[in-house]
């Protein structure tokens, strides 16, 4: 019994071995078919196990002999892995750019108009001439740099010149010494000198001193033949004036004052009979003061020329002469008559 049994297990066993050798071998025939559908590997690992599976048997002793035993080790092959790797290539996005140009501007630039300016030729107006000279006050100061002055001059000065005209008239031009003439000079201790200018005019004064007292020693004058003072003249040109004599005297530390004209005939190698007229002439040289008047003024006796007094005296003195002439000749004229009737 125990036999059977040992037969009927070791039976059993072979079948089993037959069986999972026949699954073994009809595993493969399987796999081999093709296969449409991919096989998608997810990301995961993956993990291949092999089994092996060891069956022993044991028998237990029997007096019969038994066949070899066949272990059959089981290998279970995997099937070959197949990776389709299906690539979905990323949609291409074409872009189009569309480049819309700027639209063209056309500037039209409308010149400006030329404006063609005319200049008008620089007239000059001379200054209206005054109808008399104008009384102005001057100084020369010993510096610039302080106000400390040699001369004080306050007058109305006038030149008569004589010319001739380009038709051959003889006129007389009358030169103003205006307001505004700019004066200089010099302070010495002896001699003094003021200049007065004016465009293209000057006059200079040239005062002296002896001892105590001081007087004008020279009168100097530069006049310019224009078209202001001397119309219609023949030529442009300098007549020089000068009066060489002592004048306008005073005694020093005070001034010299004149409200009268007086009238300087001067001296001149191109005209004759020009004539320096002063009038309300108030000065002073040698001079040292920063005072804006003057020191105390002598009076002055008109520098005219004497022929009314002088003639005024010889008429004088003829009708004294006459009269007692006449008076003599009738007193001897009737001690005549007296003898004649005594006798």
């Amino acid at each position: 019994m125990a036999g059977k049994r040992s037969l009927c297990v070791l039976a059993a066993m072979v079948l089993m071995v037959s069986l999972a050798n026949g699954q073994a071998v009809d595993q493969p025939a399987k796999n081999d078919e093709p296969t449409n559908s991919p096989i998608t590997i997810a990301p995961s690992n993956i993990t291949t196990t092999t089994t092996s599976t060891t069956t022993t048997s044991t028998p237990k002793p029997t007096t019969t002999t038994p066949e070899p035993i066949t272990t059959t080790t089981t290998t279970t092959t995997p099937k070959p892995i197949t990776t389709t790797t299906t690539t979905t290539p990323e949609p291409t996005t074409t872009t189009t750019t569309t480049t819309t140009p700027e639209p063209i501007t056309t500037t039209t630039t409308t010149p400006e108009p030329i404006t063609t300016t005319t200049i008008a030729p620089i007239t000059t107006t001379a200054k209206p001439k005054p109808d008399k000279p104008e009384e102005g006050m001057w100084r020369v100061n010993y510096t610039e740099a302080t106000n400390v002055s040699c001369i004080v001059a306050s007058m109305a000065l006038e030149l008569d010149v004589p010319y001739t005209t380009k038709d051959n008239k003889n006129l007389t031009a009358k030169v103003y010494l205006p307001k505004t003439a700019e004066s200089s000079g010099s302070c010495g201790n002896d001699v003094q000198i003021m200049i007065l200018q004016w465009e293209k005019n000057s006059v200079k004064f040239f005062f002296k001193k002896d001892n105590t007292s001081y007087g004008l020693s020279l009168f100097d004058a530069s006049i310019v033949t224009d078209s202001v003072n001397f119309p219609n003249a023949t030529a442009n040109e300098i007549i020089q004036l000068n009066y060489m004599s002592k004048v306008f005297n005073s005694t020093e530390s005070k001034s010299y004052r004149c409200d009268e004209v007086q009238a300087l005939n001067l001296n001149s190698s191109k005209v004759s009979g020009a004539e320096l007229k002063v009038s309300f002439l108030h000065l002073q040289a040698f001079y040292n003061s920063s005072a804006s008047g003057f020191q105390e003024a002598i009076n002055c006796r008109s520098l005219t020329p004497d022929i009314v007094p002088i003639a005024a005296g010889c008429a004088l003195a003829a009708l004294i002469i006459l009269v007692l002439g006449g008076y003599l000749w009738g007193r001897r004229r009737s001690q005549a008559r007296g003898y004649l009737s005594i006798s």
